[in-house]
């Protein structure tokens, strides 16, 4: 089971943050370290998907990045 099958509001969640903007950090770092690493996104769709939407990206450049996290970001 994932986390998003243990916790259907977080998918919720995640899909309203692609609505009102989003931000891609990559976190290589520890999650109290402050530094963010650059990526460069070579594309970056969003696409309904039944009551949702789905998220599909690609990175041209990435370094020693463990994964991403999507926050909802205002204005």
């Amino acid at each position: 089971m994932n986390k998003n099958q243990r916790n259907p509001g977080l998918k919720q969640f995640l899909w309203l943050a692609a609505i009102l903007g989003i931000l891609l950090l990559a976190q290589p770092q520890p999650a109290f370290s402050a530094s963010r690493q650059n990526v460069t996104l070579l594309y970056f769709r969003v696409s309904a998907q039944g009551n949702g939407i789905l998220l599909e990206w690609e990175t041209g450049t990435e370094l020693n990045t463990a994964g991403f996290r999507i926050e909802r970001g205002s204005g």
